[in-house]
């Protein structure tokens, strides 16, 4: 992709011509090779319609998807950290009250149990953690909260539930 943003820049057109000519091999019952592909590859000018190019997004759209994918990978990995929160809980037989453990209350649990524990901090002694496993609870919670901070930084990435069109307005969703 940042060959194509290079190129367009300079003001070249690109035209993309190799996502069909498998299927025009494939028609004309022709088999794979580079002389052949060559071959096809060089008829194609001459065709009167331009049914090979390939539509290419503007750059706005593609700045657009590539904030999609990376808000993606970010809430994947939210995802994956509050599955490894719950399973450190589960471990140790620790079942929070909170029906949103990630809410303000749960948070507010989760904290406590991060904590260091000298003897009266509000957690009953069954729900006190290890010193490892709270060592691990507390660098899970470190890196939720970086990962929230994170994909609320950028207005692209915090368009929930959106469906984003070319002219970069944030449809269907809440900010």
């Amino acid at each position: 992709m940042e060959t194509e943003t290079s190129v367009t820049q300079v003001g070249m057109d690109i035209h993309r011509k190799f996502s069909k000519v498998a299927a025009w091999r494939k028609a004309r019952g022709l088999a794979k090779s580079d002389r052949t592909d060559a071959d096809l590859l060089s008829e194609l000018p001459a065709e009167r319609e331009r049914w090979w190019e390939v539509w290419l997004a503007p750059p706005t759209v593609r700045d657009q998807r590539e904030w999609l994918r990376y808000r993606m990978t970010l809430v994947r990995t939210q995802t994956a950290l509050k599955n490894r929160i719950h399973a450190v809980l589960h471990r140790h037989g620790i079942l929070p009250e909170q029906s949103d453990l990630f809410g303000r209350d749960g948070r507010r649990f989760l904290n406590l149990l991060a904590a260091p524990q000298p003897g009266g901090t509000g957690v009953p002694a069954r729900e006190c953690l290890p010193d490892s496993a709270r060592a691990t609870l507390k660098g899970y919670l470190q890196r939720l909260d970086h990962l929230r901070r994170q994909t609320r930084q950028e207005p692209w990435i915090y368009c929930r539930g959106a469906r984003i069109v070319s002219d970069g307005l944030c449809l269907l969703g809440r900010r």
